[in-house]
């Protein structure tokens, strides 16, 4: 069973596909029959994932929606920065400075959400606990 994110992700695959071979049969006219019947499948594939019944994942649909807006947030590799105290930092590098309990206490509160999200309640508890800010150096 696919999860919603994976279902909308294999719907714009073969959409983009569909359109990809509709071009090459345009293209190349001599060869358009090969690119029908590859269109076929594909839209065959397509109605199928279409019918299917929405992804239920750890409590739903909520969860998926999540999911998607903790991506959008964060971005691809390479996407928007996160800042501490006004600094950018690696967030990767921040992780591994954490402290473990308080860590997984975000996480247990939080996820799935964004980066700047985790990074920000994770810096409320640990001044909390420790009464200094958490620091990246």
């Amino acid at each position: 069973m696919f999860t919603n994110t994976e279902q909308i992700q294999l719907m714009r695959a073969l959409e983009d596909r569909i359109e990809e071979l509709e071009e090459l049969g345009e293209k190349r006219p001599d060869e358009k029959w090969g690119f029908d019947e590859d269109i076929e499948v594909c839209r065959s594939a397509l109605a199928k994932i279409e019918k299917l019944p929405d992804a239920k994942v750890k409590g739903g649909l909520a969860t998926s929606e999540a999911k998607a807006e903790a991506v959008r947030e964060n971005g691809r590799k390479g996407g928007r920065p996160i800042y501490l105290n006004g600094r950018p930092v690696d967030f990767d590098a921040a992780v591994k400075l954490m402290d473990n309990g308080l860590r997984e206490q975000v996480h247990a509160e939080l996820a799935p959400c964004g980066k700047q999200k985790f990074l920000d309640r994770y810096c409320e508890l640990h001044k909390r606990r420790y009464s200094r800010d958490f620091e990246v150096n």
